[in-house]
């Protein structure tokens, strides 16, 4: 029986989705990527529809497909990533209403009993390249722009361009940037929610004249690029929903 589409992962949910994402090409995301992408798209106040961002977790780039083993282990994995998206949105929106609840990023063990923190930033800046609008408030405001550094330093801590380098941090200098991403990630969130609402007005306005897009026909191949058709894929996602 599937679990409800609000209920959070559990940590053998979290280990099929780890294990599914870790056995595709170099350049799939892990599960503390996919936190912080999903962190960062509901946080822009640009919203994305799912076969924009989708793809992007299966490699580097949109035109990276899933090998899927069956329709049904589609479904399955499609389910779990579309819960945590659910989840993530669930914290984010109970942090802007109990402003003590703060959202959590979820980060891997190093293998050494340490949390390193690069992957979940890494995820989250790929969300704000993906979807740029909005973002100048708080990045070129002194006041604001402070609750985005942690995450850009972690970000580039391990950059290939040495322009870009974050200087390693020592352990203890890690947890404290740590805990100031927490709080950035969370004041990011807060500063840019007048954004989320303003966009969400004009786009339901917009949608009042006229329909965007044409939905895909259920025998079409999905547009997430999983490379099953459309009735085996997103649209079991959205029957979800």
């Amino acid at each position: 029986m599937n679990a409800p589409a609000h209920e959070p992962l559990d940590e053998l949910e979290f280990d099929r989705l780890q294990s599914f994402l870790s056995g595709l090409p170099t350049g799939a995301m892990n599960v503390e990527e996919l936190d912080g992408f999903f962190c960062g798209l509901q946080t822009a106040p640009e919203r994305l529809t799912n076969e924009v961002w989708l793809p992007l977790i299966w490699g580097s780039d949109a035109n990276e497909q899933a090998s899927f083993d069956s329709p049904a282990q589609a479904q399955a994995i499609l389910q779990l990533v579309m819960r945590h998206w659910t989840t993530v949105g669930r914290g984010l929106a109970r942090m802007l209403a109990e402003p003590d609840q703060l959202y959590l990023p979820i980060l891997l063990d190093d293998g050494e009993g340490g949390l390193q923190g690069n992957d979940w930033a890494r995820g989250y800046v790929r969300a704000m390249r993906l979807a740029p609008e909005g973002w100048e408030m708080l990045l070129q405001d002194p006041a604001q722009a402070g609750a985005l550094e942690p995450l850009l330093w972690l970000a580039h801590e391990h950059d290939e361009d040495e322009q870009k380098r974050s200087p390693a941090l020592p352990a203890e200098e890690r947890q404290e940037l740590l805990m100031h991403l927490v709080v950035g990630l969370n004041r990011a969130h807060a500063s840019l929610e007048p954004q989320r609402q303003q966009r969400a007005q004009a786009q339901r306005q917009a949608t009042t004249f006229r329909r965007t897009g044409v939905k895909p026909g259920r025998n079409d191949s999905c547009p997430c690029g999983s490379g099953r058709k459309y009735k085996h894929c997103c649209a079991l996602v959205q029957r979800e929903d």
